[in-house]
């Protein structure tokens, strides 16, 4: 009951598992939130947009490129340095970073300073729990 055994060849799916849940979960609740809204407003006759202003539209494509980018680089960093869970730690600082300024919108210092400070504290939390504690592989 106390013993752990750990299968190697699929140790690397234990957090895309958690992240797919959590997306799942999040999914239901923006679809429970907003549907009904969504609804009344076709029955009315008013039209509907996904996108309010057109720069929300450039946000969308710009985080498409910024997550083909991440994945290639997660890859990439990580050949440099096998086993190790770099590629993960470096990338996604760098990923958080970015995407912190791509949808902060008005930067005031303070917004600035909370959103390096997650970009750094997120990403290696996750890598020294999931990493080096509980020693699940990342990418």
């Amino acid at each position: 009951m106390l013993n752990v055994l750990i299968d190697f060849e699929e140790s690397h799916l234990f957090f895309p598992r958690i992240i797919l849940g959590l997306l799942v979960m999040m999914t239901l609740v923006l679809v429970i939130r907003f549907l009904p809204a969504k609804i009344q407003m076709i029955r009315s006759g008013e039209s509907v947009r996904f996108f309010f202003v057109d720069s929300e539209k450039a946000k969308v494509g710009l985080t498409l490129a910024l997550l083909f980018l991440y994945f290639w680089a997660m890859d990439w960093v990580g050949a440099f340095f096998p086993n190790r869970g770099y590629g993960f730690l470096f990338c996604s600082i760098a990923f958080m970073l970015v995407s912190s300024f791509l949808f902060m919108g008005q930067r005031t210092k303070k917004k600035m300073i909370a959103g390096v400070v997650n970009s750094l504290l997120t990403p290696i939390l996750a890598w020294v729990l999931f990493g080096q504690i509980f020693h699940i592989t990342l990418p």
